[in-house]
């Protein structure tokens, strides 16, 4: 209490990377819906606030596009899928595109119903798509509920640990798990090097 903060620096560094301030721009699929630039432009925003953006799987651009659209730091969000070689693929990309992170969603074991977007008949309109997954379906032209029921049988319900201590063998990332909410989860977390 009463400590001069006039000139506070809250700058900080994260797995090696120096920050202007302790925030990550977190990972948001389809960003293009709201600006055609999409995550490409929350990359370069990202870089030019000083942080890190972690770009999602389900990003409207390639992930080596919105990591040539910005020079900053960027990790990359990933699921784990039941077609083991689709992360293995996914994985090495994020490494050749300068991805500095592996931040795998863990809280996320089946694709929510998501019952006020059937309500209110959401879809993906034409120019919007999981691009990182073009090639592994050709899911151009096709109707959502096509892309939708492709993830949801390619996200893995049976992640255990054995699949993280997999995902750092297979890089030399650094591999983060989002969704971690509990002590003992943290803690099960630190045993298995994550």
């Amino acid at each position: 209490m009463l400590v001069d903060v006039s000139s506070v620096d809250p700058a900080t560094t994260v797995l090696g990377q120096r920050v202007a301030f302790p925030v990550l721009l977190a990972p948001t699929a389809f960003q293009s819906l709201v600006h055609p630039e999409g995550e490409r432009a929350s990359a370069r925003a990202a870089a030019a606030a000083g942080t890190i953006a972690v770009v999602s799987t389900m990003s409207g651009y390639r992930l080596e596009d919105v990591a040539a659209a910005s020079p900053g730091p960027k990790w990359f969000q990933l699921y784990c899928y039941r077609e083991r070689d689709v992360t293995r693929r996914l994985v090495e990309r994020a490494e050749g595109a300068g991805y500095g992170a592996i931040c795998l969603t863990v809280d996320l074991p089946r694709v929510g119903n998501r019952e006020r977007d059937l309500r209110n008949r959401f879809s993906l309109p034409p120019t919007v798509r999981p691009r990182n997954f073009e090639d592994f379906v050709d899911l151009e032209g096709q109707p959502n509920e096509v892309f939708f029921e492709y993830i949801q049988r390619l996200v893995d319900p049976s992640l255990t640990w054995d699949a993280v201590d997999w995902l750092r063998s297979i890089t030399r990332l650094p591999v983060l798990l989002k969704g971690i909410l509990s002590p003992a989860d943290a803690k099960r977390a630190a045993d298995h090097g994550v």
